[in-house]
């Protein structure tokens, strides 16, 4: 399908107001002559959303190169278009059993009645993305709100400028505006979407306004979801060889330069084997670098102030500090940061970046003791191979998302996912069919004491 180009586009500044409730009732009046798409309909947008994407693939990765700080294209399928892919995928190919109706039970005075439940849409959906993942969390929410039927206004994150721009431009080429519209804009335009009256709104920005979104959505009563607040740590397990996670934890952690949401900040070893972690860590991080020459001392520095306040924090705590002789892709020379004593700012905030603390502990309370104390976490990557240790994490662990054995992925984001994803922009709506002749309506004409034991006999426990 040919791109459509010539879309215009909309800063808070230029009738921010103006154009939402525009889009809104376009959408509205959508609703009205079409309130439950078909399955067909439903398909046909699924198909377009994946055209857009492979036809579009290269052109998305090199906008989200440029909105975050040259990240290899490599790195844009992997975490946020392949999600979105296999998503688009499992929506397709599982909507006719997510949308076909599911029995129901029915109250013994309405027998032989029969009922049933269907998910309708629940019409018009916002989606305000995130500069983080600038694709993944604009896309994906957009799955599972097609498959549902919904109409869908997203508003891209202007913190990814060159993405925001792209996704209008393409998006408008494969969808009308009454089905998926685009806004531009930043804060103002958030609030302003926000405070529509839509049928659900998906604010993937960051967990100190989301509050504030969520009141503004509930004043309309729409339904709310945002990205899972509280930062994300990993615990290695007393039975888990450091050799063997060191590989898959070093993957997840310094893949964008530990930018990604819900990457973990802390990593938890058992008494002892923190220098062993780390050497392990550093060998997998060389490795990919054996026979290169090391660039000069310095050639990369830290990618923001704040991440040298806190190194420098931590070093004069009395910390050890281990740096690796290789940058990142992105310039970020990934750093751990060994047994910083209580009080170290570093083990205090999130979003580290290419800094991990290795902390050590003697028992696995004293790391679910540690990790909730400032709130729920949004993920806990866990090494273990042994079943009762799984079994109890899984257990004790009150975080969103639990990983085993891994460090990659997209915690937080498979409320999206499948069917979950489905009914969650969905309004189950009952449905029930009376039989020729209700038990109800029997009774009505039968002596009072025949009434009263059957209904005794009825409601028997």
């Amino acid at each position: 399908m040919p791109l459509v180009l010539n879309v215009p586009t909309t800063t808070p500044e230029d009738g921010a107001g103006q154009e939402a409730v525009r889009l809104l009732d376009a959408q509205r009046a959508a609703i009205a002559h079409d309130r439950v798409p078909s399955r067909e309909a439903r398909r046909a947008a699924l198909s377009r959303l994946k055209e857009l994407i492979s036809e579009n693939a290269d052109a998305l990765c090199e906008a989200a190169a440029c909105d975050l700080r040259g990240r290899i294209a490599a790195e844009t399928e992997w975490l946020e278009l392949a999600p979105v892919t296999a998503s688009l995928r499992g929506a397709r190919q599982r909507l006719g059993r997510w949308i076909r109706p599911k029995l129901a039970a029915v109250d013994p005075v309405h027998l032989p009645g029969r009922a049933r439940v269907i998910h309708v849409p629940k019409g018009i959906v916002g989606i305000i993305s995130s500069p983080d993942m600038p694709l993944l969390s604009a896309l994906g929410p957009l799955v599972a709100a097609l498959a549902a039927g919904n109409r869908v206004i997203l508003l891209p994150a202007e913190g990814a400028p060159a993405t925001a721009v792209l996704l209008q431009k393409e998006i408008a080429g494969y969808f009308d505006t009454d089905e998926v519209a685009v806004l531009r804009g930043g804060e103002a335009m958030a609030r302003e979407l926000a405070a529509l009256p839509l049928d659900h709104l998906v604010y993937a920005g960051s967990a100190e306004t989301a509050p504030a979104f969520g009141e503004r959505a509930a004043i309309h009563g729409a339904g709310f979801s945002a990205s899972p607040a509280g930062g994300a740590f990993a615990v290695l397990c007393e039975d888990y060889p450091s050799e063997k996670a060191a590989p898959l934890f070093t993957a997840g952690k310094f893949l964008a330069d530990g930018n990604r949401p819900n990457t973990p900040d802390i990593l938890y070893v058992p008494r002892g084997r923190a220098r062993e972690m780390a050497g392990e860590i550093m060998r997998v991080l060389n490795a990919s670098h054996e026979g290169e020459d090391a660039p000069a001392p310095n050639a990369a520095q830290p990618p923001h102030p704040r991440i040298d306040i806190l190194l420098r924090d931590a070093e004069n705590r009395g910390a050890e500090i281990y740096k690796s002789r290789w940058p990142t892709d992105h310039g970020a020379l990934p750093t751990l940061i060994l047994n910083a004593p209580h009080g170290s700012m570093v083990l205090s905030v999130g979003d580290l970046g290419p800094l991990l603390p290795i902390v050590e502990y003697d028992i696995l309370e004293e790391v679910l003791d540690r990790a909730t104390a400032h709130g729920r976490p949004s993920a806990a990557y866990c090494f273990t191979a042994d079943r009762e240790t799984r079994a109890a994490l899984e257990r004790e662990l009150d975080t969103v998302s639990v990983i085993f054995n891994d460090a990659i992925g997209t915690p937080g984001w498979e409320v999206y996912q499948g069917e979950t994803g489905f009914r969650l922009f969905s309004r189950p709506q009952r449905v029930f069919t009376a039989g020729p002749r209700s038990l109800g309506s029997w009774l009505m004409s039968r002596p009072n004491d025949l009434k009263r034991d059957i209904l005794k006999f009825l409601s028997r426990r």
